[in-house]
């Protein structure tokens, strides 16, 4: 046997090859069909370092189109699918309705086109499939509802309220919800906080945002001084051993829902009756950051936003802030 065969054979037994450093792909289309295409589908994603919960909602859209694709046509499947029956499928009530009946929303709907259009790529593009029949399928744009803030009046009370309690929970409460309103940062992204992620020499937290990529967010001064406080409080109370910035009671990294709850929590301590989740602090700050700067390019970098056209839902605040923001682009 040549060298040549060699590499061949080598090649055609392994499962996965890399397409770069960050990638990797199915070395044969008669392997690949022998596994589940959605589940090959969202490993490849994972390969390509997409976000978790895109990779989740991709995989649940397209079990509900391959339910769909059964109904119209119940001898295809996903790889054997014609453009006629897709069509069919996506304009179906499978996919236009809940399961209670009431009609989907437009953005599930946009979702779902956008899901089929990658992965029908990606079987192409692995030899699964010699046609692409998502090609035609057009994906509307969908109006983005203007995101729920905190007024700098409740922004206030609720930081009144929790500079005025004592003790190491409200303490790191405190912390937690400055951070968001200083920051931006997403809940995922505080929730795997380590300690050693705080640089405050540099004044700056170090973070994984979307997609694995790494970022720094700035600290201002004020919320350094806290972070010294918080982390000689947090030192008598966590052993050696524990990483996470932020930590239950139980000295396990705090999950979502806790940091969530401890966020309703202050807010109704606050006297404030709107509903506020970590994502409206979020929101908060990226609207007053806009209405303090008029520059949508600074509060794209300072979101992590990969596209600025994610960072436009900020413009509700005014017509001449947004002129004027335009303008400095």
């Amino acid at each position: 046997m040549t060298v040549s065969q060699l590499s061949v054979r080598s090649h055609t037994q392994t499962p996965f090859t890399s397409r770069s450093s960050l990638t990797v792909r199915p070395a044969s289309a008669a392997r690949q069909s022998e596994r589940d295409p959605i589940q090959a589908f969202s490993d490849q994603q994972k390969a390509d370092r997409k976000a978790a919960k895109t990779i989740s909602a991709y995989a649940r859209d397209l079990r509900l189109l391959e339910q769909a694709i059964f109904t119209v046509a119940p001898t295809s499947g996903l790889l054997t699918v014609s453009n006629q029956a897709l069509i069919a499928a996506l304009t179906s009530p499978t996919i236009q309705n809940k399961p209670c009946g009431k009609p989907r929303a437009a953005g599930s709907i946009e979702r779902l086109k956008a899901a089929s259009r990658s992965f029908f790529s990606w079987a192409v593009d692995e030899g699964l499939r010699a046609d692409n029949p998502a090609q035609r399928v057009k994906l509307r744009r969908v109006s983005r509802k203007v995101p729920e803030f905190l007024s700098q009046r409740a922004k206030t009370l609720v930081l009144r309220e929790l500079r005025s309690r004592t003790g190491f929970a409200a303490l790191r409460d405190r912390v937690m919800i400055e951070t968001f309103l200083c920051t931006g940062l997403r809940l995922q992204e505080l929730i795997n906080l380590n300690v050693a992620d705080v640089d405050l020499d540099n004044k700056r937290l170090l973070i994984v945002g979307k997609g694995e990529v790494p970022q720094a967010k700035f600290l201002k001064t004020d919320l350094r001084t806290l972070f010294r406080r918080y982390l000689r409080e947090r030192a008598k109370k966590a052993p050696a051993d524990v990483d996470a910035l932020f930590f239950s009671n139980r000295l396990t990294r705090i999950s979502a829902a806790q940091v969530d709850n401890r966020v309703r929590y202050w807010v109704a301590k606050a006297g404030i009756e709107q509903h506020v989740t970590p994502h409206t602090l979020r929101h908060t700050f990226a609207t007053h950051l806009y209405e303090k700067t008029g520059d949508l390019l600074v509060v794209k970098e300072a979101l992590g936003h990969a596209d600025i056209s994610t960072t436009l839902i900020y413009t509700h605040l005014s017509n001449q802030a947004l002129a004027d923001a335009i303008e400095q682009l």
